[in-house]
């Protein structure tokens, strides 16, 4: 299981890059995830985010699937899916994950409120239940990609951003500075693009992840993304340690926002 740590840590990076004042649009994204950014990289793997918004509250749906051989002795199977709703205004969060790493399984549910500017909750387990304080400036998952798109497009060149990472159960300090669009891996040659690929503007980003209040203040990952004024990422690549995972967009499909009858 600790053989595997980097590799999680690298997943952890693709989740938490599907990160206020900007709303995103919602949409179903699928990428293909290769091991490194060489042209002939091999695939291993898929990942799926589902973003669809009802009557002021976020959905959130995501989905990975992977099986990498990083050495003869490091090989990870695994399969990951999270399951969450949040507030319209990033006031609360309820998510559920579940976890299969090389046979094991492993899930969790929590729940997050914002009150009087703090966030606290609870994260269950298997082993129990624990509560949760995060730090008072921590943004939900929805609203920090909002709140990303609508700095690039202020024309920041620089900035931070704490979130919470469900797929952690942890706050993460982001700190983003803008990179050209050269700067980014080009698809595959071998990769179909969408048929309907993104479109408006876009920012080439740099992105280092730290985990919040950590000690020895290392960085627990890197990440170079294309970010489109939709909320939606493409070209990504995720650095932790010796693996590097690129994930390129592969299918796209833009939902219409659903809203309320009545009062």
């Amino acid at each position: 299981m600790k053989a595997a740590r980097p590799f999680l840590i690298v997943i952890v990076g693709l989740l938490v890059s599907h990160v206020a004042s900007a709303q995103p649009q919602p949409h179903r994204a699928e990428y293909s995830l290769r091991l490194g950014t060489a042209a002939n990289a091999p695939r291993v793997g898929t990942a799926v985010q589902d973003l669809t918004s009802d009557c002021n509250v976020w959905r959130i749906q995501r989905r990975i699937t992977s099986d990498v051989s990083l050495t003869p002795s490091f090989k990870v199977d695994l399969a990951f899916r999270s399951e969450g709703e949040e507030d319209g205004q990033g006031k609360g969060l309820r998510y559920s994950t579940f976890q299969f790493l090389n046979g094991a399984e492993h899930q969790t549910k929590g729940t997050l409120r914002r009150t009087d500017g703090e966030i606290q909750g609870e994260i269950a387990t298997r082993e129990g239940t624990e509560p949760v304080s995060l730090p008072p400036l921590t943004m939900l998952p929805v609203a920090a990609l909002g709140h990303l798109v609508h700095r690039l497009a202020e024309g920041a060149n620089s900035f931070s951003m704490t979130l919470f990472a469900a797929e952690a159960a942890a706050a993460f300090l982001v700190d983003v500075e803008q990179l050209p669009l050269s700067a980014l891996p080009p698809a595959p040659p071998s990769l179909v693009p969408p048929t309907s690929p993104p479109t408006g503007r876009s920012w080439g980003v740099l992105m280092t992840v730290t985990r919040a209040g950590a000690q020895d203040g290392k960085p627990s990952l890197s990440m170079r993304a294309r970010v489109f004024e939709s909320g939606v990422l493409d070209q990504i690549v995720v650095v932790a340690g010796p693996a590097i995972i690129a994930a390129h967009l592969r299918a796209l499909d833009m939902h219409k926002e659903r809203g309320c009858s009545g009062g």
